[in-house]
């Protein structure tokens, strides 16, 4: 699950749990920064931000399973 955490005035850092390695130690969490596009509502701006963690998170689940 993927998570948002706003950062400055247009950027938020996207935190994405990459869960746990064959010893039981937890892996660190991978991030990535992200701008919205200007002139966004803040109703549009909370979708975009959303639809943005879904693929980062699909991306590192992809990239896990490699």
């Amino acid at each position: 699950m993927a998570s948002i955490r706003k950062r400055g005035e247009n950027s938020y850092l996207l935190v994405v749990s990459r869960g746990y390695d064959y010893q039981g130690n937890r892996l660190k969490p991978a991030q990535k920064t992200v701008h919205p596009p200007l002139g966004l509502t803040a109703k549009q701006t909370q979708k975009w931000l959303n639809e943005q963690a879904v693929l980062y998170e699909q991306e590192e689940i992809g990239r896990a399973h490699v």
